[in-house]
């Protein structure tokens, strides 16, 4: 990849060399797919963090010009591998008994939404987001999502408890929407169309009795004297 090639390109040659899709990428420099859709599009840049995620995970610089050893601070650079110095036996095995290692990381919030219990809101995190996206491609999550706040804080005696599973039927109804609506097109059209014809009846019939009645005349024997 040259220096001269967007910056989105080059990222989206990355990924693909990889052979990784847009969300497994995002997961691998803690973004979003939605993120990584928008830097390959050229809407927008990797901010300072996600910069440092892509030297760290791909070594890839975002700044072709800068050397990588370069992009991150002296406190980020990678450890010597022979200076490098791992914890005791003793440390290992005390980390292991009191649940100590890796602190857990909690995915992040990006909706939501009241709900019945003790808890009153619900959380939506991006995992969530993600997951609704692929499985409902045809549905405006974030616009689905504010249409069920704004039923929720309607009905106050219809909270639910079982929020996820609101969700999931909610979101299964948008999806199946655009078919009911284009079936109801569809009815309304045929109905349009038996008004039309009984119309178009009623008119050939008023014809008929018309030139009936003209036939009628023409043949009538006329008068004498």
């Amino acid at each position: 990849m040259t220096s001269s090639m967007p910056l989105g390109q080059r990222i989206k040659e990355a990924r693909k060399a990889l052979k990784l899709s847009q969300k497994a990428f995002g997961k691998t420099i803690n973004v979003t797919a939605i993120s990584v859709a928008n830097w390959e599009r050229g809407r927008g840049k990797p901010a300072a963090r996600a910069r440092k995620e892509l030297m760290k995970a791909h070594g890839f610089v975002v700044d072709p010009t800068t050397p990588a050893a370069a992009a991150l601070p002296e406190t980020e650079k990678q450890p010597d591998p022979v200076t490098e110095t791992k914890p005791a036996d003793s440390e290992d095995k005390l980390l292991a008994a009191t649940g100590g290692g890796h602190p857990k990381t909690t995915p992040p919030t990006v909706f939501e939404l009241p709900r019945a219990g003790t808890e009153k809101i619900h959380k939506v995190t991006q995992e969530d987001y993600d997951n609704w996206t692929d499985l409902y491609p045809g549905v405006d999550i974030s616009a689905e999502l504010r249409k069920m706040k704004a039923w929720l804080q309607a009905n106050p005696t219809r909270l639910k408890t079982n929020v996820p599973r609101f969700i999931v039927a909610w979101l299964n109804n948008a999806q199946d929407r655009p078919l009911k609506s284009q079936g109801s097109d569809n009815d309304r059209m045929l109905e349009k169309f038996d008004v039309s014809l009984d119309l178009i009846v009623d008119q050939l019939g008023d014809i008929s009795a018309a030139l009936i009645k003209l036939v009628d005349f023409i043949t009538r024997p006329m008068p004498k004297d």
